[in-house]
Order: structure tokens, then C-alpha cells, then sequence
């Protein structure tokens, strides 16, 4: 999507304007998947639906996040947001986990179950996984404001 990040706040605005096109473009979306980069605190998506007026198209159903063991260590230690990521996460996905040894997957959970004890972690390799984006139409905790999908879109889906 262009102008689909949102690690710049330059670009949050052009960010929101591709949100608000959307459904008259491609008509109502089933799901959104929105990438935030590395440096992206992803507990702002939450705030920036409601005050955009956006939550009545949009609802924030997951967070997950991609943790490559072999840097996760360094750098929750040097950039604050990924602390914030793990924080705000449902599910982390232990990337890369045929290159660690069992030992530094299971320090990297245990440190992501610190952070968050109620994350769940899977382990992929190269980014797949067996599982499903489905969040059951419930809303992520930092969303729960009110049902899904609201009462004036609730005709338009399927």
C-alpha cells in the first residue's frame, strides 16, 4: 500500500489518508495486514484509530512480532520500541529458529515471556509458520472500546 508505513510520523498522515481510501477503492476489507517497522511502537495503532475515527472501520485484532534470536538481546537493550513491541504483542514469532541453538530459542521465549507474560511465541524458519492471522473478531486489548463490527457496517459484511 503506498504510504503504508507508519515508522515515520512525517508519513502518518499520508498513512491515514490510504485507511480512509480503502474501502471505497477495494470496498471492505476481510483483514489488514500493516508491517511497523523495527522502530515502531505499535501501542500508538490503537490511539491513532480512535482519534482518526477510524475504529468504525478498523479494529486492531493482533500484534505480532518477528524476533530474530541473534539480535533480539542487543537491541531491546539499545531501542526502547522493541520493548514496547514485545509489550503489546499476542504473538512472537521466533524467526530463524533453525540457525540458534535450542538453548538461545529458549532464552529469547523466556525473555519475551518476561517482557510480556502473555505472549505467545511460535518458532518459524525464514518467516513461515503453521498458523492462522484469525483473531476470532475479538478486539486486541489495547482496542476495547466497543463491539465488532460496529452496528453501521455490520449489513455490508459478509
Amino acid at each position: 500500500m503506498p504510504g503504508g508505513s507508519i515508522f515515520c510520523k512525517c508519513l502518518v498522515t499520508q498513512f491515514i489518508s490510504q485507511l480512509q481510501s480503502l474501502p471505497s477503492r477495494f470496498g471492505i476489507p476481510e483483514g489488514l495486514v500493516i508491517e511497523a517497522s523495527g522502530m515502531a511502537n505499535p501501542k500508538v495503532m490503537a490511539s491513532m484509530l480512535h482519534e482518526t475515527r477510524l475504529d468504525g472501520q478498523y479494529r486492531l485484532a493482533r500484534i505480532i512480532s518477528v524476533i530474530d534470536p541473534g539480535s533480539f538481546h542487543k537491541l531491546r537493550q539499545t531501542l526502547p520500541n522493541i520493548t514496547a513491541q514485545i509489550e503489546a504483542s499476542d504473538l512472537a514469532l521466533i524467526n530463524k529458529a533453525d540457525l540458534y541453538s535450542d538453548d538461545e530459542v529458549q532464552a529469547t521465549a523466556d525473555a519475551l515471556r518476561a517482557l510480556n507474560p502473555g505472549i505467545k511465541s511460535t518458532h518459524a524458519s525464514g518467516a513461515r509458520w503453521k498458523s492462522s492471522f484469525s483473531a476470532d473478531h475479538q478486539r486486541h486489548p489495547l482496542q476495547q472500546r466497543r463491539p465488532w463490527p460496529p452496528a453501521a457496517t455490520r449489513s455490508m459484511r459478509p
